[in-house]
């Protein structure tokens, strides 16, 4: 039962970077196309 509660942290952890980088990206992506 503690493997299955470290395999749903450990995807849920690598779920919100991944959700961080791709925000980042249409952020900065967003700013970009606003300025030209």
């Amino acid at each position: 039962m503690l493997y299955f509660f470290q395999q749903i942290l450990n995807g849920l952890h690598s779920g919100a970077l991944y959700a961080l980088l791709a925000f980042g990206y249409v952020l900065t992506n967003g700013i970009l196309h606003r300025t030209n």
